[in-house]
Order: C-alpha cells, then structure tokens, then sequence
C-alpha cells in the first residue's frame, strides 16, 4: 500500500506542467561544479554553483546506480559523478588506488551509449574532452582546489553555448525514459527476471536490489532482503521474494526522494521523519497544497506571531470538514513516518485516509490543546508538546516510541499516548513548572482519556464549576503562592519551589504548613487586596472540606491538579477591569 501511493504519487506528479519530480531514469541531484567545454572538448571552464559557498545547483542527472564493496570502482555514473571518476584523482590527503580504474570506467560508461547518442553534439564534445587533454587544464584551473578539497563532490559538463548541462540533453533523456519499459523486449536469454509487478499490476523486469533513500546523513532502503540470511523463500533470493518491476522501484524511490527533499512534504521530529502529501480527486491542487502546509504547521515549532499562519490552517480544514469546499472520499491524504539507520529504512507510521477524515481528526486536535495562555505563545504544535517532555525541551532525547504513539493518536482520532503523559508528569513534578505546552497536553490527554465516562470536561480556562477536589487543591495552591509573592514582593523562591511536589501528590501533609504561611502572608497585606484574596479562598474551599484533605492523589489527579495551579495562575495575573 506505501509503495503504490509512492508511485501514484510520482505519476500524478510527473504529468503537472511544472513537475517538480525527475522523469523516468533521472533523478535531481547537487552538482557543485561543471567542467565547461567547446563542441570541439577543449576546456573553457571550471563553474563553481555554489552561489552561498556551501549548496551547489540541483541538476537533472541520468539515475545513479548502486555500488559497494571492494569492485565499487567499476560502477560509474552517466554523465556525472565524483572527481574520482569524472577526472580520475583521490581524495584531498587521501590516496585512492582505483582513482585511475574509476575514471576508466567512467569512460567504459560513456562509450557503451548507443551510436546515435555518441554522436550526439553535446555526448560527442564530452567523449572528445578524454581523448584531449581537458583532463589536464581542470586540474590547473583556478576552482580546482575548492572542489578537491569537497569529499564525493560531484562534476558534470556544460557546453560553453548551452544553457543546460550535458545530462539534461533532450535526446539522452528521451533514451533514458525508454529504458525497462517494454517486457516483450526481455527474454531468458538476457538473465534478467521477469514477472508481475506487486505495485503496478504489469509485467517487466524485476528489480534485485532496490536504490537507497538517502534521510539525514544515512543512506538505506527502504525494501531489502539481506541474501543466504534465512530470508529467502522458494530459491527466490534477495528483491525477488517481493516482485517489484524496476519502473515501480524507480517510481516510489523518486517519490520518496522528492518528498524527502520538499520544503513542506517533511518535517523531522526527533529521530522520526514525517511525509505527508495529498492525492486530490476533487479537491483542487491549491487546497490540497495548503492541507499539506498546513500538517506541517501543526507538527512544526512555529515562528513567534503566526497565530494567523495556524487560523488560516484551521478555516482550510473546517472548511473540508463542513463541506464549504468540495471534498471527495477519494481525495486521499497520506502521512509516512520513516525511522532510519544505515541498514535499513524503518516505518514507524503510515495513515491512509481521506482529507475529510483528517481534517476532522486535526480540528479535534485543536480544540483538545486549546488552553488559555500569554501573549507570549500561540498554537501548540506536535514538536511543543515533545519537547515539554524531555528536560531542558530536548526533542532529541524522547523515546522513540512516543514520536509515532502521539502521531498514531491525533491523526486517528484515538486516545493520546499515556506514556507521554506519564513522561510530561515527570517534568512538571522535577521542574515544579506546568508550562503551557504541557499543560494544554494534560487537559487534552484527560479530557479524551474520559470523554463521556467522568461526564467532567476541563475547559480551556478557570472553571468555577469543577468541583473535582485535585483541581480545586490546584487552584488554592496557586491562590497562596500569589498571596506569599505579594506579601514579599521580589521573593527568590515561593512555596511553589519547596512544596509543589508534596502538595500535588500528598496534599494531607504539607497543608497545615501551607495554611500557617498564608495566615501570615496575609497580615502584610492590605485590607482590600486581604479581603479578595480571602474571598477567592473561600470560593474554592466551598466545595473542598480541609478535614476530608486527601492523603495522596493518583497521577492523573495530579494532572488536574497542574491544570487547576495553571488556571487560577493565569487568573490571578490577568489584569482585571473592575
């Protein structure tokens, strides 16, 4: 199912005008340096692309292939690769011995094309440029040093009266795109493997191995099966245990690649990689563009004043929710959670729904999270609440299990994960800080946990209402603390840095301190400010008995209760008209 929405994904992708996915037997790649030369292959030129010195120029380039192990060397690229190959010298301060046997393959490489492409204007100049002596002039120009000392920096030629290099060739690209395509063309005499293709249905060559997907500063695949490893099946070994044409491996692995390298189809969060794109089938492009940016917005760190960024990203949703704009259950939104390592390419989480479905799934989202808060913070986001977890908002240090957990649960709809509950609990007890972030957390954790069970439902601000004894004990635990601060103004530490932990979980024993401290706190205030605080004590002691004082609260009481603190915090430091 991930591999046919990968390749659906390429096709419905390469039909637009403006593709942004490479065509079939190419791929876009970072180039930061192309050797320039005339028809007749001499030497013109060495550009550096890197216009900020650092990101070279993204250039169509004929598919690379695979190659590892100690004959990696006779595997080159068409057209393009390294300086190793491409001009035959080691590394900087490094000695290669199969630098020589890696430019000759190159060659082989360019020299196995078809007549008609080497005789080509463009292929032509390049293979007269190794019979020359361009190799030479590269060496001693100028840009030689800042490329050499590059490791794996890759090389391609441009003709001096081109716009384009050499591997964007409209010819080469045609006989690239024709490549694989027709079985018929195939037999047993050739070696190669024919059969159905899992993905697309047709039948063709069947891929061996599978090209690598390169996240982060790992290479891996994403579809492998390791050979004489217990693996294989029926004398089928490796790539052959699950047919997958080599159209379809080129297709999804493009796919991913695009995804992997789009400025609003990724977002990273800690060691998980999130894609998500859309498949319209009413909707049109725009929208669907916008329900992907705006997944994005909602798992990214957001910039400070983009509350109008997130309520856009709310209107586009309700408005697919509620019908305003035409939405079809064939109008798909997929979202892949990919984990990698340098062997393999783990899925952590894959949701197949329609937009409708995950747009009512994120308004939810919304309204969970919605909490009263300062002016200093605006929507809560997926990374927000991860990093409340881990201590100094460490995103990097949270248990990969909790990544997918939180996904699985805002994306389907499902309770939220306990595990990250428990961990938020954590730090708010270690630090004595109900933040915002985990605050909003807490509510939305209980509010679904028991939805239509406790008949309670915790608003997203001060709730005179709630009766429930851990919330109100939060609630006064705040009140005092504001009463000790006022009565010392400038205080270093507050009740809430020695007595937090003890009154969230075992309030019976710390609230005769806590009641002794607020009597004489209140001595030093004076009389109006005494009497309204007293009156907000009052309030909450009307329906929390001192004498039925519990002994301990569970965990989750103690999320009400950080609820309750925060509540009534943001009460008492709201600047009252009256």
């Amino acid at each position: 199912m991930i591999l046919q929405a990968l390749a659906d994904y390429y096709i419905r992708e390469s039909k637009r005008k403006q593709s942004r996915i490479a065509p079939y037997g190419m791929e876009k790649k970072e180039i930061k340096f192309i050797i320039e030369i005339d028809e007749n292959g001499d030497f013109v030129n060495l550009i550096d692309t890197r216009t900020d010195g650092k990101n070279g120029k993204i250039i169509l380039v004929p598919k690379s292939i695979g190659r590892s192990g100690s004959n990696s060397w006779q595997t080159a690229n068409l057209l393009w690769d390294h300086y190793g190959y491409v001009l035959g010298q080691s590394q900087f301060n490094k000695d290669n011995i199969n630098a020589s046997g890696q430019n000759e393959s190159f060659i082989t490489k360019l020299e196995s094309l078809p007549k008609e492409l080497k005789e080509n204007r463009e292929i032509s100049a390049v293979r007269k440029f190794y019979k020359g002596d361009g190799v030479r002039k590269v060496l001693e120009h100028q840009n030689w040093p800042k490329c050499h000392k590059i490791p794996g920096c890759n090389l391609t030629f441009q003709l001096d009266d081109e716009s384009v290099p050499v591997t964007e060739n409209v010819e080469l690209r045609r006989w690239l795109s024709t490549q694989n395509e027709e079985p018929e063309n195939f037999d047993d005499k050739t070696g190669k493997i024919i059969g159905r293709c899992l993905v697309t249905g047709e039948v063709g060559e069947i891929a061996r191995t599978h090209s690598k997907v390169r996240i982060g500063g790992n290479q891996a695949t994403l579809v492998g099966f390791q050979k004489d490893s217990g693996y294989d099946s029926y004398g089928k070994e490796q790539g052959y245990n699950a047919p997958i044409s080599q159209k379809a491996q080129f297709y999804y692995v493009t796919a991913l690649n695009t995804l992997l390298n789009s400025e609003y189809n990724r977002m990273n969060l800690g060691d998980v990689v999130l894609l998500f794109w859309t498949a319209p089938k009413i909707l049109t492009d725009e929208t669907a563009e916008k329900a992907e940016k705006g997944v994005k917005l909602i798992c990214s760190s957001l910039k400070d004043n983009a509350n109008l960024g997130t309520e856009n990203v709310k209107n586009i949703f309700e408005s697919i929710f509620t019908g305003k704009i035409p939405s079809d259950v064939g109008d798909r939104f997929y979202i892949l959670g990919l984990s990698p390592n340098k062997a393999r390419i783990s899925v952590v989480f894959w949701k197949n729904g329609s937009i409708k479905e995950i747009a009512q799934n994120i308004l939810q989202y919304f309204k969970d999270i919605e909490i009263i808060k300062n002016s200093e913070w605006r929507d809560i986001t997926f990374r927000d609440i991860l990093s409340s977890s881990e201590y100094k908002g460490k995103v990097e240090n949270v248990p990969s299990n909790m990544i997918p957990a939180l996904i699985y649960s805002v994306f389907n709809g499902t309770p939220y994960p306990s595990a990250l509950f428990g961990h938020i609990m954590e730090r708010v007890r270690a630090e004595r800080n109900p933040t915002v972030p985990r605050v909003a957390f807490i509510k939305a954790y209980l509010n679904r946990k028991y939805k239509n069970i406790k008949g309670v439902e915790i608003i997203m601000d001060l709730d005179r209402e709630n009766v429930l004894p851990s919330y109100r004990l939060g609630r006064l635990f705040a009140v005092l603390e504001k009463i000790q601060e006022e009565a010392n103004p400038g205080i270093n530490a507050t009740i809430r840095d020695r007595f937090y932990g003890a009154m969230s979980s075992c309030p019976a024993s710390v609230f005769p301190i806590l009641i002794r401290l607020m009597n004489y706190h209140l001595e030093k205030l004076v009389v109006g400010r005494k009497i309204n605080l007293e009156r907000e004590i009052m309030e909450i002691f009307s329906s929390l008995q001192p004498e039925t004082m519990p002994k301990h609260l569970s965990l989750e009481e103690q999320g009400y209760f950080a609820i309750g603190y925060y509540h009534e915090r943001q009460y008492l430091y709201t600047k009252k008209e009256n």
